[in-house]
């Protein structure tokens, strides 16, 4: 094997050779690819708020209780467990994942249990962090008035993580940073000004303006000091 003198890519090749380390990849990127990536569609799409997540929540829950008895139906690429929200085909090996070879039985046998075992630890993880979104939750049917005033709420916490790890960032890199100065440059960012900016005029305008702004402010008596200032200094080097 190349680079025999790695050890690094000794216990990669080991991996690889152990059927129990492939079954637990291959389950874990059938459950990406089927349940995480169009789950994160879902919540990454405007025209879904934050109430309407009560139904897909609620397939989320129903399928995964379904897929723990039986996960063979991830084995078809053709999978769907969302409406309108198929799994990405032009994914890196999407292909590899569902391919079924033959004399390999055992690997998919050993894919069918890690992904049973894995779909049950997500399951329980669903009935305990979304319960209220379930049947019988305090938001699994909401009323008018609630979707209304909950249109703008927002389905994650990335935006939060972003800000503090903005926040992170500039405290190491300018540990001295006001909190104003931290501040604007947050919202600077997550505001997007400089797109903004960039709608209002293009560069050509901007140039004018600095320059017509230069010329109004510019005073022709600012001149004679420096330039006396300058004779002074001319004449002290000599």
């Amino acid at each position: 094997m190349y680079g025999t003198g790695n050890n690094l890519l000794l216990s990669v090749n080991a991996d690889i050779e152990s059927k129990i380390a492939l079954a637990g990849v291959r389950a874990l990127g059938l459950v990406d690819v089927h349940i995480n990536r169009p789950l994160w569609k879902l919540l990454d799409c405007n025209d879904v708020s934050i109430t309407d997540m009560s139904q897909y929540y609620q397939k989320l829950h129903d399928s995964i209780s379904n897929l723990v008895q039986d996960s063979s139906p991830m084995f078809d690429e053709n999978y769907q467990m969302f409406e309108n929200y198929p799994p990405e085909k032009d994914l890196f090996g999407f292909f590899a994942l569902h391919a079924v070879e033959e004399n390999n039985e055992e690997l998919d046998v050993l894919t069918t249990q890690a992904l049973e075992l894995i779909l049950a630890s997500i399951l329980s993880v669903i009935k305990r962090q979304l319960v209220d979104h379930l049947t019988g939750g305090k938001h699994s049917d909401p009323n008018e008035d609630l979707m209304l005033i909950s249109q703008s709420v927002p389905k994650t916490n990335q935006s939060n993580e972003s800000n503090f790890g903005q926040l992170d960032r500039i405290k190491r890199f300018k540990p001295n940073a006001t909190t104003a100065h931290i501040e604007g440059m947050v919202l600077y960012v997550n505001n997007k000004t400089s797109d903004w900016l960039d709608t209002q005029c293009n560069e050509a305008d901007i140039m004018q303006k600095i320059l017509t702004s230069s010329k109004q402010d510019f005073k022709p008596e600012s001149l004679k000091p420096i330039s006396e200032k300058n004779c002074e200094y001319f004449m002290w080097g000599n």
